[in-house]
């Protein structure tokens, strides 16, 4: 009897640490693919910013416009179509009606 109590509490140990092993791993995973995000979106941040200084010299997007426009773009999925449109684009004023009509796009769904 006192064999089959501890066996069982062994077993019961043994569970409890390996859900516990499995919730750790789980943790640690979900916060690495945090930093990565995280790496990724500031790359994308810079990147914007130099097509910005090199595409865009002598208007208002420059570094300053790319961190005011941060807030509202917070995710990779979000600044990554502005970023590649400025890298397609041809000349100034494509990039300004994109981004014109994709910000009034933004502030409309807000509302």
């Amino acid at each position: 009897m006192a064999f089959e109590k501890d066996r069982a509490r062994r077993e019961a140990e043994e569970k409890a640490l390996a859900e516990a092993q499995i919730k750790l791993e789980s943790e640690k995973n979900a916060k690495e693919t945090i930093r990565v995000t995280g790496i990724i979106y500031r790359a994308k941040v810079k990147e914007l910013t130099e097509l910005c200084k090199i595409k865009l010299s002598g208007t208002k997007y420059d570094k300053f416009w790319v961190e005011s426009i941060q807030k509202r773009f917070s995710t990779i999925e979000k600044l990554t179509p502005i970023a590649d449109f400025l890298e397609r684009c041809e000349s100034k004023e494509e990039f300004i009606a994109f981004i014109t009509s994709h910000l009034m796009s933004e502030e409309d769904l807000k509302k």
